[in-house]
């Protein structure tokens, strides 16, 4: 489900709708029905939230374009930079 989506422009209602699949899922598998208890499926099995994830993988896919010594990735290196900036988390971190 993720494939793709550091690439992309991701907003808000498309990151809930998202979250929605995984926790239908999730409900799915374990046969469960309230949001609490899947929560707590989604967290013991160490699922985390989906904008985190996109997120962390923005950074990795944008860290990794900025470092590129591809000279077509070089054209677009502001813009990693800025997409970088963006989502403001450390890109220190891969």
């Amino acid at each position: 489900m993720y494939y793709g989506l550091e690439a992309c422009p991701v907003n808000k209602s498309q990151t809930k709708s998202f979250q929605y699949v995984v926790n239908c899922c999730f409900g799915k598998m374990l046969n469960v029905r309230s949001k609490e208890d899947i929560e707590f499926c989604t967290q013991m099995f160490n699922c985390p939230l989906v904008d985190l994830t996109v997120a962390k993988r923005k950074v990795k896919f944008s860290t990794k374009y900025c470092h590129s010594e591809n000279s077509l990735c070089s054209v677009f290196r502001n813009r990693a930079r800025s997409e970088l900036d963006k989502i403001g988390l450390n890109a220190t971190l891969y």
